[in-house]
């Protein structure tokens, strides 16, 4: 007898019924109905057997398989322990037991579950495919390969090994090999969700989004999910390819099913959401983290609220995949040589990222206490690495971006844990205790956006460094630019740009015949459907420029000096290339949204000094920028001030910013030295500008 609904790893196991059953004839009847898919019916057999004998194997075993099968496995794992004590020996059950385990995020618990299972048949293929799969989930992939390695030993054409494998190869980052092989498994005649899946984000590691967005395409008919549309949304918005964002976006602001897979937040993002919604699909996600944090224990979890804090210095632990040639490299920096070293002790923990050795990161490694290159290590290594520093405060600057580690950071790594920087929301968590921002970006009464705590600086969130910016002639030619052309220019990533905000800087050239667009991007896709996109709103393409990014921070920096307006974007704004915008004279016009995300921007524009440029709505975001592409004496004048408020506004004053942050840090352990729990605060600062007490 065999039960198996599709699914790539392998099959959930199905024993034969125990012979001389009295209820040989109800069984039958109820896997049939199983195998048919009529679960009611199924389940209700079960339970008529199970009512006159509570221990019998096969209905207890089948009717935890019935529930698993229906995506319950709350419900199926009891009867499925139930069912394994019973018949310890029986490897399908166990099978069974751990999968359902793993499911729920109980990671350990399914490891431990597959072994015993092995102590029965060390050589069990389905067993080995589901223990290796579950081992990538931890990160040990050492411990996955030896399974493979057994099982393939057993049956060298089993193409749900060759799906493991190919999974194994992009978790140890040999992303163009998986690819290669998933390519293979559909070849094979396995092509199906699990599959698309797998292949789009191993195409999209190796920046191939055109084949992971027709990936994403597939994975989404076989199961149309939220969680799949996000992917494919925030795939397609990487293309500037806008078929389906008003449906997605209209999908996307109902409210979440709690019975959903949760979707990750940061694609989310991109999309025009209230905060509390933001906050919504956040804290489902975060559940997620939280149970695959709790899966790196060994043991009981040391209680570090109750860990005496150490007299002298604070320890700081930063910890982030972009200490390297990377926005938040660039910010990051600076600040790790103005912190007051009589009072702070500074570690930096780099997690992941694409490998760098450049100026960016050998700086930070020199302006730190202790540098730690943690790449290679588990979650669990990093997680006791973490505790075993001692960190009094751990600010993860990184929350649920690319190469980030939220699972560690879930699992409690130090008494305190600051949310900062590098991810723009809340991380919807209980293990996160503050969020760092100011009173722009969440004003008083947008609180309730937050899990977390809001700690609010005097002026700004963002650090930023008073660059050296070459003086060497630079001559529109250079890049392609008409020499009496008005330059509009957007140099943040091309995902951020949608259709309503594309369609009035359209309207905008098709006032101003003399205006060109300049972005920063050379991928033939993106250039081909935003050239497409102006075409259809009576543009003229060649108007739209494109330039490619730049390795060198003052490479980026000169070219606003050829910029006359540069455009935000919305929802998801500038952060620090707004910041970089006005530290180069250039006038940016931006709109102060109701989210974190949305109101980075004008937080930046009201620090730097010009709060004129910051808008409501998209209508006054439009409005403001026709003026300012109409009026040539007023951007001189915006030019003018920008540069002489340069060495004055708070934004580009990063001595002042630090002392501020510390103050914020010195706060938070005050609190905990009085036995206090988290609270909000505002930094406050003086006439003078310098913070004052809390």
């Amino acid at each position: 007898m065999s039960i198996s609904p599709e699914s790539v790893s392998a099959p959930l196991q199905v024993g034969p019924s125990e012979p001389g059953s009295h209820f040989g004839t109800l069984i039958d009847e109820a896997v049939q109905a199983q195998t048919a898919g009529n679960f009611a019916h199924a389940v209700e057999c079960y339970r008529r057997i199970l009512e006159a004998e509570p221990d019998h194997f096969d209905a207890t075993q089948l009717l935890g398989l019935a529930y698993t099968q229906q995506a319950d496995p709350v419900s199926a794992i009891p009867l499925l322990e139930k069912a394994a004590t019973i018949n310890p020996q029986h490897v399908g059950t166990l099978n069974n037991l751990a999968r359902a385990l793993d499911s729920v995020g109980l990671h350990r618990e399914a490891v431990h579950t597959f072994h015993r299972a092995l102590q029965v048949d060390p050589y069990n293929v389905p067993v080995l495919i589901n223990l290796a799969a579950t081992l990538m989930q931890l990160g040990e992939n050492r411990f996955a390969a030896r399974c493979l390695m057994r099982a393939l030993d057993r049956e060298p054409d089993n193409i749900h090994l060759l799906f493991q494998h190919a999974r194994l190869l992009h978790a140890t980052q040999q992303p163009a090999a998986a690819v290669q092989t998933y390519r293979q498994v559909i070849a094979r005649g396995l092509d199906n969700f699990e599959v698309q899946h797998s292949l789009a984000l191993a195409l999209q590691h190796l920046g191939d989004e055109v084949g992971s967005l027709v990936a994403w395409r597939a994975a989404e008919k076989f199961a149309p999910t939220r969680q799949i549309r996000v992917y494919r949304a925030f795939t397609a918005l990487q293309l500037c390819d806008w078929q389906e964002f008003n449906a997605d976006a209209q999908a996307l602001a109902m409210p979440p099913d709690p019975q959903e897979d949760a979707v990750c937040p940061l694609r989310m993002l991109m999309f025009p959401l209230p905060g509390m919604l933001q906050r919504t699909y956040v804290e489902q996600f975060a559940l997620r983290t939280a149970s695959g944090g709790r899966s790196l224990e060994v043991g009981s979890p040391p209680d570090l609220s109750a860990r005496k804090p150490r007299s002298g210095r604070i320890r700081l632990g930063y910890i982030s995949p972009d200490f390297r040639n990377h926005p938040v490299g660039y910010l990051i920096g600076a600040l790790f040589e103005h912190h007051d070293r009589e009072r702070f002790e500074v570690f930096a923990y780099s997690c992941g990222g694409p490998p760098d050795s450049g100026a960016t990161r050998q700086r930070i490694a020199r302006a730190v206490d202790r540098f730690e290159e943690c790449n290679t290590m588990t979650d669990q290594m990093l997680l006791q690495r973490l505790r075993s520093d001692d960190l009094d405060i751990l600010i993860d600057l990184a929350g649920y971006t690319a190469h980030a580690r939220p699972r560690v950071i879930s699992a409690r790594a130090a008494p305190i844990q600051v949310n900062w920087l590098g991810y723009p929301a809340t991380m919807g968590a209980q293990f996160m205790d503050y969020i760092v921002a100011d009173g722009n970006i969440i004003p008083p009464g947008a609180e309730s956006q937050f899990t977390e705590h809001v700690v609010r600086l005097p002026h700004t969130y963002l650090p930023y460094e008073r660059a050296t910016v070459p003086d060497r002639p630079l001559s529109r030619s250079q890049y392609a630019l008409p020499e009496d052309a008005l330059v509009l220019a957007c140099f943040g990533q091309v995902r951020k740009i949608n259709p309503p905000v594309f369609d009035l800087w359209m309207d905008v050239m098709r006032r101003v015949p003399q205006a060109v667009l300049w972005l920063s991007n050379l991928r033939p896709t993106v250039i081909t459907n935003l050239r497409h996109e102006a075409a259809a709103r009576e543009v003229d393409p060649d108007r739209l420029i494109f330039c490619g990014p730049t390795v060198e921070q003052a490479d980026h920096l000169v070219r606003y000096r050829l910029v006359d307006v540069a455009l935000d974007t919305y929802p998801y704004g500038s952060h620090s290339t707004a910041a970089d915008a006005l530290f180069m004279g250039c006038p940016l016009v931006a709109i102060a949204g109701t989210s974190f995300v949305s109101r980075v921007s004008a937080s930046i524009l009201l620090a730097g000094g010009v709060p004129e440029l910051v808008t409501t709505d998209l209508e006054d975001y439009h409005r403001l920028i026709l003026e300012l592409a109409q009026n040539e004496p007023r951007r001189k004048a915006l030019r003018e001030r920008l540069e002489v408020q340069r060495s004055t506004v708070p934004l580009f004053d990063l001595p002042l910013f630090v002392r501020s942050l510390e103050r914020a840090f010195k706060f938070m352990q005050r609190r905990r030295e009085q036995g206090l729990a988290p609270a909000a605060t505002d930094v406050l600062a003086d006439e003078e500008g310098a913070p004052t007490e809390l």
